[in-house]
């Protein structure tokens, strides 16, 4: 759609992996308006600094997130934010929206495993076996 890109004002940026570079690089060059403003964790913004041409970071804005930090999206609505670091995403973020009670988590919650001989990282839908952790998914949660 045309203009589709001018309607995306904000980012929020849960974790960094280098993929969402050339993402945020298309977006931005594909964009008229204000600077795109990216709500993301400190160590994130640090790489998004190392990784993003000049270019684009002239037109985009870095905020780096505390959990005290907020987000209005309207009058009366906020997006609250928690750091989530782990050993695996020490740049990780939530974020909570009180008003309809939504927690967007990222990959805090996904499971990390290794592939066994029996499974196949492309045929498979990502969902079997998850029942070998649901004990352990009980004492998490």
């Amino acid at each position: 759609e045309s203009g589709l890109a001018d309607k995306i004002g904000t980012i929020m940026l849960q974790f960094f992996d280098g993929g969402q570079v050339s993402f945020i690089e298309d977006l931005v060059k594909k964009r008229s308006g204000d600077s795109l403003l990216i709500y993301t964790s400190t160590p994130a913004v640090l790489a998004l600094k190392k990784n993003l041409s000049e270019e684009v970071l002239a037109k985009v804005s870095l905020v780096p997130v505390k959990n005290s930090s907020r987000l209005t999206i309207e009058e009366g609505r906020e997006m609250r934010f928690v750091l989530t670091p782990t050993s695996k995403l020490p740049e990780a973020l939530s974020a909570f929206d009180p008003l309809t009670g939504s927690l967007f988590s990222g990959k805090f919650f996904s499971a990390h495993r290794a592939i066994g001989e029996n499974d196949s990282a492309v045929d498979s839908a990502g969902i079997e076996g998850w029942e070998a952790y649901v004990e352990d998914w009980y004492h998490l949660f």
